[in-house]
């Protein structure tokens, strides 16, 4: 079966085997079904969608201290937590980066139809279903919080908060130290709010 890929805005990726001149072998994803479809992943790679463009790539397996179900938990925390599901979690080593997504024509569905939308805000069926499709199609995904295993044996994580300040840019530690749902439900809570430039 052709290798294929889904990313989060609904568009299906094939996975194609290009050969260069000199026989050597390289995979790249494309909306196209056409050309050279590859029918399974190769030992040691993985399929990777990026968090910030929903970009699909095919990359060697990184290791990673931090377990699929540390992900799945921290990924369902900040969802409970945030009231969004405009959630991404990306995993490197021994980090977790939450990324929190903004429609960017939000501001126009609010702006037509009089309603301020705030996250976990309950909506009408047909204004709920305007709100997915435009989310599904236009939402931008910047990176928030990241959860850092700092004590491997006891399973305990730090946090920090991005910081947007020109002069600053980077990642600010915030709180203390604790367990993965103690540090999720902690901070998620405010993400898209304004309460989230005030962590320090």
């Amino acid at each position: 079966m052709v290798i294929t890929h889904t990313n989060r805005k609904g568009t299906t990726y094939y996975l194609h085997e290009k050969r260069s001149a000199k026989g050597a072998v390289r995979y790249c994803f494309s909306a196209s079904d056409n050309d050279t479809l590859v029918e399974s992943i190769p030992d040691g790679y993985e399929i990777y969608e990026k968090p910030d463009s929903a970009q699909v790539f095919l990359r060697k397996v990184k290791p990673r201290d931090i377990t699929v179900e540390e992900q799945a938990l921290a990924l369902r925390l900040a969802k409970l937590a945030s009231g969004s599901n405009s959630i991404v979690i990306d995993v490197e080593k021994n980090k977790m980066e939450v990324y929190f997504g903004t429609p960017y024509g939000l501001g126009l569905l609010e702006e037509m139809t009089g309603v301020r939308i705030q996250p976990g805000m309950v909506l009408s069926p047909g204004l709920q279903s305007a709100r997915d499709a435009l989310v599904s199609r236009s939402v931008q995904f910047e990176k928030m919080l990241r959860f850092t295993l700092y004590d491997k044996d006891n399973r305990l994580f730090t946090c920090a908060r991005w910081c947007f300040r020109g002069s600053i840019d980077g990642w600010v530690r915030i709180g203390s130290q604790g367990t993965l749902e103690q540090v999720v439900t902690r901070f998620a809570k405010h993400l898209g709010r304004e309460s989230f430039y005030e962590l320090i």
